[in-house]
């Protein structure tokens, strides 16, 4: 189990992950992987305005969490909050979750990010759980710098290899081809 942390969001994190999973879908026709990532979604002004699931081939985008603005006034006040985001737990679970069950071994699980806004959905916790006692399941995961309970159980997993991300060492991409053999 591979974990990507930052020092600070905007680390690269989730540039890291997709790149790998570009390589993989590229080169990698005999180990399936599986997953999601998260993309920001920017307003007319350029300003961050929430975020979106987004499928690994990026074909199928679904709101994970809206600024109160983009959210409907009926919703928002029953939808659970991170900051200024309203967090559309229901709508992660209908997207993101049918992308990690039923998974067949051997494969590659890619998850962006195992945080705060996924982790309201209690079933995704129960998947996170089922896919890091799976055989033959390399799972690489973003996760927060910031502590959370969750979080921190699998952070300290003898099995857990964390690599801390920053704009100095976005090089590690280029030794993960290498070490698998994909240059």
């Amino acid at each position: 189990m591979i974990m990507f942390s930052g020092f600070r969001s905007s680390a690269g994190k989730t540039t890291l992950l997709r790149r790998i999973c570009e390589t993989l879908l590229q080169q990698s026709q005999s180990i399936p992987c599986y997953g999601f990532y998260t993309e920001e979604v920017r307003g007319a002004s350029g300003s961050r305005i929430g975020f979106n699931v987004v499928t690994l081939d990026g074909q199928s985008r679904t709101p994970l969490a809206r600024i109160n603005e983009y959210t409907t006034s009926s919703s928002s006040s029953s939808l659970p909050r991170i900051g200024q985001y309203n967090v559309f737990v229901d709508e992660f679970e209908r997207a993101a979750l049918p992308l990690l069950t039923d998974i067949q071994t051997p494969c590659i699980c890619l998850i962006d990010e195992i945080g705060k806004m996924e982790l309201f959905s209690n079933k995704f916790k129960q998947i996170i759980q089922a896919l890091i006692e799976k055989p033959n399941l390399i799972l690489i995961a973003t996760i927060p710098i910031k502590p959370l309970p969750f979080v921190d159980r699998i952070r300290t997993r003898r099995d857990c290899h964390l690599i801390t991300v920053s704009f100095n060492n976005k090089i590690i991409y280029f030794y993960f081809k290498t070490d698998l053999g994909y240059t």
